[in-house]
């Protein structure tokens, strides 16, 4: 009979110690999650729809009534623009994408944008730096040549969700095709670069 008291004292220790034991594992584990880092959480965007999006009138006709861009979450950490692992997944993704026949005669502007935390020339100079990361991995790591692709950055200015300034979202890299077309003379300054 001595025992029972005791039984129920160490079952609800090992309950208490088991909440203990969730609340610290989730403690631990939320602040890697995207979400929990003001990231976006898209799925990367494969190579396929990237072609759709960027190929030109010739092969898809509908592009006849708009240029042809498409926004990529292109995850960078806030107030950085060194590229995450995701990053480069999304980045292999449009490098493939950008080899296939029907986009190798096409020029391109990456468009690097920020949502509205900080400073707006800080931000103007965060997302250039951001392009040309972008630039940089396609050229370096994945031989694109220098010349069909221009960085640009926009900072603020061009938010995805104006409602919602400070939102993961408005931190991309939006790619739009110029083909067979020379790139226009605003961003020829960043291809030399």
């Amino acid at each position: 009979m001595d025992d029972a008291p005791l039984n129920l004292w160490q079952r609800r220790r090992a309950l208490h110690m088991c909440r203990w034991s969730v609340l610290l594992f989730l403690a631990l584990i939320a602040p890697l999650s995207p979400a929990s880092r003001g990231e976006a959480t898209e799925l990367v965007v494969d190579r396929s729809d990237i072609v759709k999006a960027l190929a030109p009138v010739r092969f898809l006709p509908e592009h006849a009534q708009r240029s042809a861009r498409i926004d990529l979450d292109v995850a960078f950490s806030l107030g950085s623009a060194v590229l995450t692992l995701r990053a480069k997944d999304q980045l292999d993704e449009l490098a493939a994408a950008l080899s296939r026949p029907e986009l190798a005669e096409a020029r391109f502007v990456l468009a690097g944008h920020t949502d509205a935390r900080g400073a707006e020339g800080l931000n103007l100079r965060l997302s250039q730096a951001r392009a040309q990361a972008v630039r940089r991995y396609l050229i370096e790591i994945h031989g694109l040549a220098a010349d069909r692709v221009a960085a640009e950055g926009y900072g603020e200015s061009r938010l995805k969700r104006p409602l919602d300034p400070n939102a993961a979202d408005n931190r991309r890299v939006e790619v739009i095709a110029f083909p067979h077309r020379p790139v226009p003379k605003s961003t020829r300054r960043a291809i030399t670069e």
